[in-house]
């Protein structure tokens, strides 16, 4: 799943068993504006959440492997 150079209210990703990708300039995928909250939990296979600004709250939790999660802001 990518999510790239986007404006959205809320993402929520859950259960996902490819990688996640939502923002991440080092691999060709531009941030993103998410005007609501981002929540991602019980994935498996990895992710990557980077240099997106997000207005709303974020729960990046019980996901294997961890995600990485950079660079994002308020």
């Amino acid at each position: 799943l990518r999510i790239c150079g986007s404006r959205t209210g809320s993402i929520g990703v859950s259960g996902a068993t490819g990688y996640v990708r939502i923002g991440d300039q080092a691999n060709n995928c531009a941030p993103n504006t998410i005007t609501g909250g981002l929540t991602a939990a019980n994935n498996t296979a990895g992710g990557t959440i980077s240099g997106n600004t997000i207005t709303g709250s974020w729960t990046i939790t019980n996901n294997t492997p961890a995600f990485t999660a950079t660079g994002n802001h308020h």
